[in-house]
């Protein structure tokens, strides 16, 4: 094997510039994928709240209890999805804060965070809500059932929130327009929607204009991985 000052190798993999850039989307990877898995775990929940088969077994009096523990389960997955909400907004920001950004990416993401969430009502309420769950209390939910339909539907009372005085001038727009209620199961359907899409152009810009550095970086790893190899 060639003569390799491993050390200076160390030194010139973590001075890489590409190394930085490939930290930060790897990390804000893992962000993205706690979102993911919170809006997986709580659509599932929701499925099985809302299966027409599943009325006999949930509606019945004597299970009534086991129908409202499902309830304040899904609270439960409910705020971890709103948290996880918060959670990758900050860690893109950050990302995009960071000085291996360039300012010719970091202005046109900004262009893009104003065009699909700036002034989006949904993504306003969602992050205040997180701040209300927080600071304030648990939301109040009904569970409904429509016999003409078989269906169950798990809402979040409106009403009872809108007196709390953080909301923001989006917030309350969303409140007005959907009061009394709306669907929990909405909330994460449009909500998830629409992050996807952002995100399937956020990744492929983040590669057009850094790919080379990262490659760079990555090869200065496998020829550091390759020396810790049984022939070292």
């Amino acid at each position: 094997m060639p003569n390799i000052d491993y050390g200076k190798l160390h030194e010139e993999i973590l001075t890489h510039p590409g190394y930085r850039l490939y930290q930060l989307i790897n990390a804000h990877s893992t962000s993205k994928n706690i979102l993911s898995g919170n809006c997986f775990q709580l659509r599932k929940l929701l499925e099985v709240l809302h299966d027409p088969k599943n009325i006999d077994r949930f509606w019945a009096l004597e299970n009534r209890q086991y129908l409202s523990d499902l309830q304040g389960e899904a609270i439960r997955h409910f705020h971890n999805f709103l948290a996880s909400v918060k959670t990758v907004v900050e860690h893109t920001r950050n990302c995009m804060r960071d000085n291996a950004i360039r300012p010719e990416h970091r202005t046109e993401y900004q262009k893009k965070i104003e065009e699909v969430f700036m002034n989006d009502p949904l993504s306003k309420f969602l992050e205040d809500f997180r701040n209300f769950m927080l600071h304030r209390s648990l939301p109040l939910t009904e569970m409904t059932l429509d016999i003409s339909t078989s269906t169950s539907t798990l809402y979040v009372d409106l009403t009872k929130m809108e007196d709390w005085e953080r909301w923001t001038e989006s917030s309350r727009r969303f409140i007005t327009a959907n009061k009394p209620k709306v669907s929990m199961m909405r909330l994460v359907d449009e909500y998830e929607e629409k992050a996807k899409a952002f995100y399937a152009w956020f990744y492929p810009r983040f590669q057009h204009y850094y790919e080379g550095e990262i490659d760079a970086a990555l090869a200065l790893q496998r020829k550091w991985n390759a020396g810790l190899g049984p022939e070292r």
